[in-house]
Formats: C-alpha cells, structure tokens, sequence
C-alpha cells in the first residue's frame, strides 16, 4: 500500500494507520523527504505552473494553467481553480509543493525515489522513501504533463 507520510500527516488517525502497518506491505513517502518546500506556486516544477508566485496574482491563463484550461474538461478547470484559492497554495509564506495528494500518478514511474530504508512504524514494518531531489522533479513533470494533456485520458 502507498501510503502518504503514515507517521504524521495521514498517520494522525493512529487506530486506523496502525492497522495498515501492522496488516500489510507499506510504502510510505509525505515527510521532509518528499515535501520540497517552495516560496510560490511558480517555483513548483512538478504541477503546471502560473507566470506569477501568488495565486491571486494569476488568472487562469497564467503560464502552465493556460494548458489545461484549454483542454474545455471541467476536471481540469477545477484544478486550476483550486490552485488559485487554496489557501497552501495561495497564502503568504512557504506554501505545500502541490504534488496534489491523490493523483498519484507520479508515483509509479521508475527510478522516482532515490533512496528508502525500513523503518518501524505504528508496529509494523515499512518501505520508507528517504530520497527525493531536485532531479527527480523533472521526471515526474514530464509525466504529469503527459498525462493532463492526454485527451485520451478524458474519454
């Protein structure tokens, strides 16, 4: 089971994470390992990114956001609505990197993680990514992009 930070961030329902890491296999990313911090949404080279670092700032033709409004799905348009007021993503200060929970396409390319190590946790025994960097965020956008821009993806 991929698991999203199953120590803190979606581990805080401890009745509920202890029964996954003690029942089954887990691989878990989501800490300061996976999470790099970033000041604006411009600086995030994995989603599509707007021209400006405030979400407010940018309308929904803004850089990377133009693509996929221009598809006409409504998936697409919500995101970029969400992107624009979130309040990770459009707040002052450091903001969430948006490798958007949930869409975990990214998570099954190859060679994605660097390094891992096991770990206890919730008593039980799990893959724990310790390793994502800089170079890594290049293949996931290329396949993020791939993948939001495929119409056949919407059929």
């Amino acid at each position: 089971m991929y698991y999203t930070d199953i120590k803190v961030y979606n581990g805080h329902y401890q009745w509920a994470s202890r029964l996954i890491a003690q029942h089954f296999r887990v691989v878990s990313w989501g800490d300061d390992n996976w999470w790099i911090r970033k000041k604006c949404q411009n600086e995030w080279n994995v989603l599509p990114r707007p021209e400006h670092c405030r979400a407010e700032d940018n309308d929904e033709n803004s850089g990377e956001w133009k693509l996929l409004t221009e598809m006409n799905r409504p998936m697409l348009s919500h995101m970029v609505k969400q992107f624009r007021t979130r309040g990770e993503y459009s707040g002052s200060g450091n903001h969430a990197d948006g490798y958007h929970d949930g869409g975990f396409i990214h998570a099954w390319l190859p060679g994605i993680f660097s390094d891992a190590e096991l770990q206890t946790v919730r008593d039980g025994e799990e893959l724990h990514v310790t390793q994502f960097g800089e170079e890594n965020e290049k293949k996931v956008k290329k396949l993020t992009m791939e993948t939001l821009l495929n119409p056949r993806v919407y059929k």
